[in-house]
């Protein structure tokens, strides 16, 4: 939660870097009702959390994971 208080006092951007913890991430964005961007560092996640995650301003990276199917691919807009 520090990271967040930061960024939100300072109005800067986060980056998470979330393994398999996307429904903790998701409970902070809505409990800090973060505004500013978010960079989820090499998503991991599935399509359904990805959709939750999309309710923000989020971008995502993929790490090598994302070249061993393409599903993530097609449902990244």
């Amino acid at each position: 939660m520090k990271h967040f208080e930061l960024a939100l006092e300072r109005k800067l951007p986060i980056i998470l870097h979330s393994v398999r913890t996307y429904s903790d991430a998701l409970e902070i964005l809505k409990k800090t009702k973060f505004p500013h961007n978010i960079l989820m560092h090499a998503f991991g996640g599935n399509d359904h959390e990805m959709h939750e995650l999309l309710k923000y301003p989020v971008y995502f990276s993929y790490g090598a994971r994302l070249f061993k199917t393409d599903k993530m691919l097609k449902v990244t807009p």
